[in-house]
């Protein structure tokens, strides 16, 4: 273990739920190291921290910059010694005709702990394809995952009304909504209200996905 003098220490603020969190990073550690380090120690205790670097930026809280995940430049040669951090996640650009919720809300998979945000609706789960219209709808694309093939490319839809997260079936490939209190419901042509802690399973890639609200939403 590298000796103290050769850390630099810094405060970081973990998403909005663990603020001013004390790190000793090592001297030479990239931003995108330090990214995958909080991951790891936090995402366990905030479940809507994916494990997806990618999805995240640090920034500076007293002038507001984003540090440069180049990693030829460690986090010592753009901060100093008690610099206030935050982890903050990449917004991705609001597609057209879509309605910006005021309280995003997250659905993670729950066998490797991928999250993926949902900011805007109507939405889709299912795998981008360009030659498709709505491509730029699809907020959980799972064609990376193992068994990501065998999920439609228009499985799910989300849409709001009256302030009420619904969800309504795309697809053939079947869906079950396994809600919090074990109770079982198939998506067909019917919408269903999405409620906190609900899992969608899709039978077919065996991918199941947790609903994870913030309490405006829960509670609605």
């Amino acid at each position: 273990m590298a000796a103290l003098d050769e850390r630099i220490e810094c405060f970081i603020d973990v998403l909005d739920s663990h603020p001013k969190q004390r790190a000793l990073a090592r001297n030479g550690i990239t931003p995108v190291e330090l990214i995958e380090a909080v991951i790891a120690e936090f995402s366990e205790e905030i479940p809507y921290l994916g494990k997806n670097a990618a999805s995240y930026k640090v920034c500076r809280r007293d002038n507001g910059r984003v540090l440069d995940l180049d990693v030829a430049i460690p986090l010592e040669k753009q901060v100093g010694a008690g610099s206030h951090l935050a982890l903050m996640e990449v917004e991705r650009k609001q597609p057209p005709k879509t309605k910006l919720l005021s309280t995003p809300f997250y659905l993670r998979e729950t066998k490797h702990g991928y999250v993926y945000k949902i900011q805007w609706l109507p939405a889709f789960i299912g795998r981008t394809d360009p030659s498709m219209s709505d491509n730029e709808v699809v907020a959980v694309d799972l064609h990376n995952l193992t068994t990501g093939m065998a999920v439609s490319r228009r499985h799910v839809r989300f849409f709001e009304r009256d302030g009420i997260i619904y969800l309504e079936l795309c697809s053939r490939n079947p869906v079950t909504l396994v809600r919090s209190d074990g109770s079982k419901e198939e998506l067909g042509e019917r919408p269903l209200v999405l409620k906190q802690g609900d899992a969608l399973k899709l039978e077919r890639s065996r991918i199941s996905l947790q609903a994870l609200f913030q309490p405006a939403l829960a509670d609605s």
